[in-house]
C-alpha cells in the first residue's frame, strides 16, 4: 500500500503522514524500524514486549516445559534482548 510521497529535509528526516501515522498506532517519540529490501525500503513499527511475550502464549506446554527459571535470571534475560 503506497500513502504519498515524502520529502527528506535538510537533517534526514522524513514525516509520515497522519493517516499512516494513525493506521500504524504511532505517535510522537515512538521509533520505527527501517530496513532495505530489494523493493526499497520497508518502514515498521517495532513489536512492544508485552507483544512480543503475547504471541509467546501457549508455546510452553507440559510436554516441552523445563526447569522453572528464577525472577532475577528472567529479568537478567530481558534485558540481554535489549
Amino acid at each position: 500500500m503506497t500513502m504519498g510521497k515524502a520529502k527528506i529535509d535538510g537533517r534526514g528526516r522524513v514525516t509520515l503522514s497522519q493517516e499512516l501515522r494513525r493506521n500504524m498506532s504511532l505517535s510522537p517519540g515512538d521509533y520505527v524500524e527501517v530496513e532495505e529490501t530489494q523493493a526499497g525500503l520497508l518502514i515498521r513499527r517495532p513489536h512492544t514486549a508485552r507483544e512480543l511475550f503475547g504471541s509467546l502464549k501457549g508455546c510452553i506446554t507440559k510436554h516441552n516445559a523445563v526447569e522453572p527459571l528464577d525472577p532475577m535470571s528472567l529479568k537478567r534475560l530481558i534485558r540481554a534482548g535489549d
